[in-house]
């Protein structure tokens, strides 16, 4: 809504994620510590069946996500799917923006392609 304010619609175009993060425990000879990278649709859901971990939605962030034990310690995943896409790209019509710019191609949830049709 601020940026609405501030620059007309038709300029904007909303960047929308095409990959998930994940976010582990590692170490290094500094010590252990969080680190965080960005992951493709496929090896999002390796890491959910490799954990036996089910996904949540959040609502207010439009965004899937989960969290499970991984020898005691959490791990956490931002998962950006086809439904966290189809809530982003919703906003482009809301409020008539520009369109949208997508990042990182090759990584998508393949059910994407669906809701652009």
């Amino acid at each position: 809504d601020y940026l609405l304010q501030q620059i007309p619609a038709n300029k904007i175009s909303l960047g929308i994620p095409l990959y998930s993060y994940y976010w582990f425990p590692t170490a290094d000879a500094r010590g252990g510590y969080v680190k965080g990278t960005g992951i493709g649709n496929q090896k999002t859901v390796t890491i959910l069946k490799q954990h036996q971990a089910s996904m949540h939605w959040d609502e207010k962030q439009k965004v899937s996500y989960s969290f499970f034990q991984n020898q005691n310690i959490f791990e956490y995943l931002f998962i950006e799917n086809a439904q966290s896409f189809e809530a982003k790209l919703k906003l482009v019509t809301k409020y008539n923006l520009r369109g949208f710019s997508a990042w990182r191609l090759g990584l998508e949830d393949h059910k994407i392609w669906k809701i652009l049709k």
